[in-house]
């Protein structure tokens, strides 16, 4: 076939036209390294929630009910005073320095294991500091503000956000 403008005039459909390279511009190519730098970021935040959470465990891993003596009476008496879904567990352990509080289904307050060397006042106020954790719903806080900053970790101002909450 004859490849001439008289040939495509009378013919048009007989040329194929030759498919054109085209180089993709390079604000194209942005989006999907942004996708790829959003997903590495929040695996990595992924890992380092992951992290936390096993040494939390691993903090916890040897503690031992509290069921009775002062410290159980004296939570006692404080609950009373509150409103809370589920009474309180009450733990001490060997390997955790200072006490916590968290649970977001059934609470739970952990101890550490000197903290017995502390006056009975002390504890009291130790106790009703971590019970107000409790109330206030600071594991649900922190776990929300933690989710949204590995989501959005891109957003500086949530990591300020959580650590002002966790003050």
């Amino acid at each position: 076939p004859l490849r001439t403008e008289a040939a495509v005039k009378f013919f048009p459909g007989s040329l194929t036209p030759t498919p054109e390279v085209v180089e993709p511009e390079p604000e194209s190519l942005l989006a999907p390294a942004a996708l790829t730098a959003w997903a590495i970021g929040g695996f990595l935040a992924l890992v380092s929630l992951a992290l936390g959470w096993l040494h939390l465990r691993r903090g916890l891993a040897d503690r031992e009910a509290i069921v009775d003596g002062p410290l159980r009476t004296m939570l006692d008496e404080l609950e009373t005073e509150v409103v809370l879904p589920a009474r309180v567990r009450l733990f001490r352990s060997r390997r955790i320095t200072s006490p916590l509080a968290t649970g977001l289904l059934r609470p739970l307050i952990c101890v550490p294991e000197r903290c017995e060397e502390l006056s009975a006042s002390a504890q009291r106020v130790m106790l009703a500091h971590e019970l107000a954790h409790l109330v206030r719903r600071d594991p649900f806080w922190s776990t929300l503000s933690r989710g949204l900053e590995v989501i959005f970790f891109i957003q500086p101002l949530l990591r300020t956000a959580r650590r002002h909450l966790d003050e």
